[in-house]
């Protein structure tokens, strides 16, 4: 029998009044610190309200009342998969699955999770669990698309997409993927038919390619830019962590933001610039987003740099936060919108000079970027009204 107070929470929560809501949620652990429903509540809400850390202690101190709540241990993955804290959340979204086996949203996230991880096979089975009892499952059925596709098996894919298409024509950058796997597999037949029609949902608004498939799409660069702005609309908005401070340093502070500081085409393009910045001028700061692949070329690019730091298990928040505690001048980006990047980090304006270069060659198409480092080959003169960014040559 839920007593009269935390049935009132409860309404307010219901009708989206947050803040009311968790001051009355606060007032009935005052008398009953062990109030599961009021815990559990709680770190809804501030989930909810991005306070992740604050979030994650309510929800265990829920479960330290109850442990076999599937709900509150899918949540408690959601908010640490948010912090990229992956290996704690697929430990705890398998506490819901051992709780609930046909938890969809568990078997989604954690799939994604494993799926991000490069263990493909796993997350294969999470999805085809999904689609054996809920076979027009639109997500499952995008991932699993990505999954094929991403591992080259890319007639796989074709049939996938082609399933989620007759479902949803519209379903978000879908028409893209399959486009793109069309053409992975030299499967010219409906390649005519998909970029017509990518070029008709791109006039209308519609999400239809992400920037980079449209980069091997179309040969518009006002497509390409259109393309570029709504794939920059998907990072949230959030309050600049750079303010306008004036730094005074001696040396240049510039940090060089990638996935691919590993062995990979970008990382051999690159390396011999790291290496010839002038030092006596500059201090340089690797941010690498990616995984150590024990190579030759990982070993060069560690000694390169003044500051080589591991990001990949924080969160964009925290290196957003972390690039500003350095007092970074200048922030490259070498990813752009490719496989592995985080413009999110870069949508929270961590440094006074941000730039894109090399890794993804086409425009940002977002304000937060401040300048794009090209030749005249790759954007021509005639093309520069079609980029965000300032170009410098």
């Amino acid at each position: 029998m839920i007593d009269k107070k935390l049935n009132k929470a409860l309404k307010l929560q219901e009708s989206g009044q947050l803040r009311e809501a968790k001051e009355a949620f606060k007032q009935i652990l005052k008398s009953n610190p062990k109030d599961f429903i009021a815990l559990f509540s709680l770190g809804v809400i501030v989930q909810k309200n991005g306070n992740h850390i604050k979030a994650l202690e309510y929800f265990d101190k829920a479960l330290g009342v109850k442990s076999d709540f599937a709900l509150v241990w899918y949540n408690r993955g959601f908010v640490l998969q948010a912090m990229k804290r992956n290996s704690e959340a697929l430990e705890s979204y398998g506490r819901a699955l051992s709780i609930d086996a046909n938890s969809t949203d568990a078997l989604v996230n954690s799939g994604t999770i494993l799926q991000g991880m490069g263990r493909y096979l796993e997350a294969l089975e999470n999805y085809d669990r999904i689609l054996s009892y809920d076979p027009n499952n639109l997500k499952v059925l995008n991932n699993k698309g990505l999954l094929y596709r991403d591992t080259k098996l890319y007639d796989r894919a074709i049939v996938v997409f082609q399933r989620l298409l007759q479902l949803d024509p519209d379903f978000d950058y879908v028409l893209g993927a399959y486009c793109n796997a069309l053409q992975m597999a030299c499967n010219w037949g409906p390649l005519g038919g998909c970029i017509t029609s990518i070029s008709a949902g791109m006039a209308a608004g519609k999400c239809v390619c992400g920037a980079l498939e449209l980069l091997g799409i179309s040969d518009s660069p006002r497509e390409h830019l259109r393309g570029a702005q709504m794939s920059g609309r998907q990072a949230p908005s959030q309050p600049n962590v750079w303010r306008g401070e004036r730094y005074e340093h001696d040396r240049i502070r510039i940090a060089y933001v990638s996935p691919d500081l590993q062995e990979h085409p970008v990382s051999h393009l690159m390396a011999g610039i790291f290496e010839n910045h002038d030092k006596s001028r500059f201090e340089t700061t690797a941010i690498s987003l990616g995984c150590d692949n024990n190579s030759l070329l990982r070993s060069r690019l560690v000694d390169a740099f003044d500051r080589f730091i591991e990001v990949r298990d924080k969160s964009s928040k925290e290196i957003a936060e972390l690039l500003r505690s350095l007092e970074i001048d200048i922030v490259v980006d070498l990813a752009g919108y490719t496989a592995g990047s985080r413009s999110d980090i870069f949508a929270q304006r961590p440094a006074p000079v941000q730039v894109n270069y090399l890794g993804y060659p086409g425009t940002m198409g977002v304000e937060y970027m401040d300048y794009i480092l090209a030749d005249r080959w790759v954007i021509p003169e005639a093309d520069q009204e079609f980029f965000s960014e300032k170009v410098v040559y």
